[in-house]
């Protein structure tokens, strides 16, 4: 029996653990801005209409992505919890893919390098409704299959799989072609036969023409987006690695220290191939990200380096190997992982609105309590407006009205006046920030604005402060 096949069992704890832990955050967190666009293109009745929609919206994520929450939406049905379940299962199946992949190091050190994505604060991105997951999911499967290339290099199956597997990454997200550059590299690092050589790079050249589809199909919108501000700069490849967390960022470092202690004693020959491509990786993904991003929307998110972490755990799962061999080196690593994941859980979870805060501010608008008679509630916010009109956060399901500019397909923009006509002299509540609020109200003779309260919105980008305004029409 294979060293993999044994290592199934194994491989399979890892990504119990892996899926237990996104899901445990995807629980807890309230759907976030960038979400809510999943969210809506997936509620679109057809494909064509979703692409429609896309299209409309000017959104930057490849179609591909939205089609495949489609499917998944018409599978395990709608919701932010069900849309959550695709990115949860793509971060167990990565983590199971992974520990496969470090199979040859033992049982042990593969378990604890395949669990390094899980302990730290990109543990998030298993619990985000969006393409991120998905994508490490088909990295770690190309990473896989490279790894069998290595040992069996006369099969030709691998190069084809990791062909498949990362032009799909790809068409996810273009930020994934920094992956194909870290393969490439390790291709010139690692002794092959001169045609297995050739096969790998010919499939990682393929691998990379579904980016000039993604590209131009970014077209307008690109350009809006080098219109927003941006940070991005020379220091941006080392900064896209700070969401890993100072405690991790120790732990590579000691990883680091060990490569270059054995390097010093044994010579190149001692950093095995696998471990290579977990540093190209680790160390040519963010400038690669960094570099697209900046040719072509000048927009630039930490996430986007996230296949980085990948390379981190091959490393770490190489440098662990000796350690963990004894059983006080193997529940060391276990305690430092339990740590750091459960530091990495906490950050992620007060970076964020959750669910329990999202009834905190309902409550503090003094929308908890709707009456015998709920009245409609004008939302002039769209991301608030998507809010609780899906995760069932108004007790008494009162009417819900959006005003404002279109941000998301299932948020038609809609004018004051057009709202107003709607209402027809009816009593109606209005939310949205403090300044929204004075400007929209008071256009009309007579009428009586009682404030109920106000609250802070927390997301990832900030605080977003809200006023909620009960509005009485003019009597008579």
């Amino acid at each position: 029996m294979s060293a993999r096949r044994r290592a199934a069992p194994g491989a399979g704890v890892a990504g119990v653990v892996a899926g237990a832990a996104a899901g445990a955050i995807a629980l807890a967190l309230a759907p976030t801005p960038d979400e809510v666009h999943t969210l809506a293109l997936a509620d679109e009745p057809t494909l064509g209409a979703l692409a429609d929609a896309h299209r409309a919206i000017g959104d930057t994520l490849p179609v591909p992505w939205y089609a495949l929450a489609w499917l998944a939406r018409h599978v395990v049905g709608g919701g932010p919890l069900a849309a959550r379940a695709l990115p949860v299962l793509a971060w167990a199946a990565a983590a199971a893919l992974l520990a496969l992949a470090l199979a040859p190091l033992g049982r042990r050190a593969a378990v604890v390098g395949t669990l390094v994505p899980t302990a730290c604060e990109l543990v998030f991105l298993g619990a985000f409704a969006r393409p991120y997951a998905v994508v490490a999911a088909l990295v770690a499967a190309a990473v896989l299959a490279w790894a069998v290339g290595v040992e069996r290099p006369e099969r030709r199956g691998p190069p084809a799989t990791a062909t498949i597997a990362l032009g799909l990454a790809v068409l996810l997200h273009p930020t994934a072609a920094a992956v194909l550059v870290a393969f490439a590299a390790a291709e010139l690092v690692v002794a092959r036969p001169a045609g297995g050589r050739r096969r790998w790079l010919l499939a990682l050249a393929v691998a990379a023409g579904p980016l000039a589809l993604v590209v131009a199909d970014l077209g307008a919108t690109a350009d809006r987006q080098r219109a927003i501000p941006s940070d991005l700069g020379p220091l941006a490849p080392l900064t896209s690695l700070a969401s890993l967390g100072l405690p991790f960022a120790v732990l590579l470092v000691a990883a680091a220290l060990s490569a270059g202690v054995e390097l010093h004693r044994r010579g190149t020959t001692a950093i095995a191939p696998l471990e290579r491509l977990g540093w190209l990786l680790l160390v040519l993904v963010p400038p690669v990200a960094v570099a697209g991003m900046w040719a072509t929307s000048g927009v630039w998110l930490h996430r986007y380096a996230a296949p980085a972490v990948l390379g981190a755990a091959l490393v770490v799962g190489h440098r662990a190997r000796p350690v963990v061999r004894a059983a006080p080196g193997l529940a060391v690593a276990v305690v430092v992982l339990a740590a750091l994941a459960l530091h990495a859980r906490a950050t992620v979870v007060g970076d964020h609105l959750t669910r329990a805060g999202l009834d905190e501010v309902v409550a503090e608008l003094g929308l908890d309590d709707p009456g015998p008679d709920p009245v409609p509630i004008v939302v002039a916010d769209p991301y608030v407006f998507e809010l609780l009109s899906r995760t069932g956060a108004l007790p008494g399901d009162p009417p819900l009205r959006f005003v404002g500019d279109r941000a998301y397909a299932s948020s038609p923009a809609a004018t004051w006046d057009e709202r107003r006509a709607e209402l027809d002299g009816r009593a109606f509540v209005l939310v949205g920030s403090p300044d929204a609020s004075r400007g929209l109200l008071g256009t009309e003779d007579g009428e009586r604005a009682v404030e109920l309260g106000r609250a802070e919105l927390r997301t990832s980008s900030g605080g977003r402060p809200l006023v909620a305004v009960r509005v009485e029409p003019a009597p008579g």
